[in-house]
């Protein structure tokens, strides 16, 4: 069927919906474009987009190198500039796609009244899908690409169509992201498990082949795609690093529960909690009632369930709440099933088997009215304001200092031979800034790729960057593991007027550092 065969068949007030959906989500996500950079956004710049791909795809040594963003955010910020949008475009456009992708998933599963109520809440049900969607890191495009693996396996398993193309977005789910193994292990199991049970198109023998082709290809090319990460950090910088390390059993245990909460409160974020609260009551009830709403025998979601706890509990990890943000569309998808059903039957109920009828567009208002109720309460009422001050108090933990403010004074004040210390979160910002200002990262302590670690004897003054609101002085010397003599003196003390930092400058005769 062509195209516009299939957009007359859907019927035009939910194609309309759809794209209107689509534009209330994108400009929810760009009122978040201009929000000040976060740490892990400006690592994953400066240690790896910032450099030559060569190096940015073959180390990792931090988890914060997601290799396909590194290539987008390579690509994009050499055409636009590395401010915020070409930094964080890449994950704008996805994150956008995954509105109206998200229809489509929903639509192959259930149909076109549940599409369209799934395409609402990933619209604007969630701020974490909003967010992600504007910041530079690899969790939105990995949840776009698992969508697509998802839909290339409800067209494999109903027109046994679509192999090369599932192997495709599953291998570039796995180079978004390694934890793409919990998601892509779902799905193949829900393949497998399904032919099994006689639910494909064609013979068992020959669809449990091309199964174990796909399942062998993707595996191997991720195999080959990070074999240059582990030539130079090694196989355990991939599997055993503090963030995949295995707990004792007692720990991994007793944080479960606790990681569990912080995905409610992740995944619900901005909404009172009995608000979603309903979705996760359609989400039982699409489990319960699976037989009587979806044409497949085997339980998707049932399978994504035991699957990702069987390898958490193989694994003994705890991963980060964000790390399972590509379930949260497909959430929405079994959620809206069970709401529809559940809303039929009351219904049904209701009004005593009467036929009603309803105007076709009735329904595509509901859900845009949902999109747009949801939209006010998951988005702040400032987002769009561009005022620094707003912004960075409306962000929350990063943003008591203007770091672009500290790097533009920094510029005015540097001479060779200055050393500029930072604490952590502060020195990794203040490097994606020195990058955008021009200024050379061998003035900034730390082990920055590429550049020449400074030579103590060279250094004549040391400049201390310390926020005036919550971290004393003190504490940022104690910090910086510089062993700086007391009778150092201290040259200047710089204070802007209404900025939340401060610079100690002091001349510095010798140093030995660490």
């Amino acid at each position: 069927m062509r195209l516009a065969e299939r957009l007359k068949a859907e019927g035009r007030p939910y194609v309309l919906c759809v794209g209107l959906l689509t534009a209330v989500g994108f400009l929810a996500r760009l009122a978040y474009l201009f929000y000040p950079v976060q740490p892990d956004e400006a690592q994953s710049y400066v240690l790896y987009a910032s450099r030559s791909l060569a190096y940015g795809l073959s180390h990792y040594t931090h988890p914060n190198n997601h290799p396909l963003n590194t290539v987008l955010t390579f690509v994009s910020t050499r055409l636009l500039g590395s401010g915020p949008v070409g930094l964080r475009l890449p994950a704008l456009v996805l994150g956008t796609l995954l509105i109206p992708l998200t229809y489509l998933v929903a639509r192959k599963l259930y149909d076109k009244r549940v599409a369209l109520l799934a395409c609402a809440l990933a619209a604007g049900g969630s701020r974490a899908l909003i967010v992600y969607s504007a910041q530079s890191r690899g969790y939105i495009a990995q949840a776009f690409l698992f969508m697509c693996v998802v839909l290339c396996a409800l067209y494999i398993k109903r027109d046994g169509k679509g192999w090369i193309a599932f192997a495709a977005f599953s291998f570039l789910a796995f180079y978004a992201l390694p934890t793409t193994a919990y998601f892509f292990g779902a799905v193949a199991l829900w393949l497998l498990v399904s032919a099994l049970f006689g639910d494909v198109v064609g013979a068992r023998g020959a669809f449990l082949r091309k199964w174990a082709l796909a399942c062998a290809a993707v595996i191997g090319a991720t195999v080959l795609a990070y074999l240059p990460f582990t030539l130079t950090g090694g196989l355990s910088s991939l599997t055993s690093n503090t963030f995949v390390r295995s707990l004792p059993v007692s720990a991994f245990l007793r944080d479960t529960p606790w990681s569990l909460g912080r995905l409610y409160v992740e995944w619900s974020g901005g909404l009172l909690v009995y608000v979603f609260g309903v979705f996760l009551i359609g989400f039982l009830v699409s489990i319960v009632f699976h037989g009587r709403m979806s044409v497949d025998r085997v339980n998707l979601a049932l399978v994504v369930l035991a699957w990702c706890a069987l390898v958490l509990i193989v694994q003994r990890v705890v991963p980060f709440s964000r790390v399972w943000l590509p379930l949260l569309p497909l959430f929405f998808a079994f959620s809206s099933a069970g709401l529809v059903y559940a809303a039929g039957r009351v219904g049904g109920l209701a009004f005593r088997g009467r036929e009603v009828r309803v105007r076709p567009y009735l329904f595509p208002l509901v859900a845009l009215g949902l999109a747009l109720l949801l939209l006010f309460a998951v988005v702040p009422s400032d987002a769009f304001s561009r005022d620094r001050n707003q912004l960075l108090e409306s962000w929350g933990d990063y943003g008591v200092m203007d770091h672009g403010r500290i790097a533009s004074e920094l510029k005015g004040v540097l001479e060779d031979g200055d050393l500029v210390y930072a604490g952590g979160l502060t020195r990794t910002l203040l490097g994606y800034y020195f990058e955008r200002e021009g200024i050379p990262l061998s003035f900034l302590y730390g082990d920055w790729p590429g550049v020449r670690p400074v030579d103590p004897d060279d250094v004549k003054r040391v400049i201390i960057v310390t926020d005036s609101n919550r971290l004393v002085f003190a504490n940022a010397v104690s910090q910086s593991n510089l062993e700086l003599n007391r009778d150092f003196p201290l040259v200047e003390r710089v204070s802007p007027d209404g900025e939340a930092f401060e610079l100690y400058i002091f001349d510095v005769p010798n140093l030995d550092g660490e």
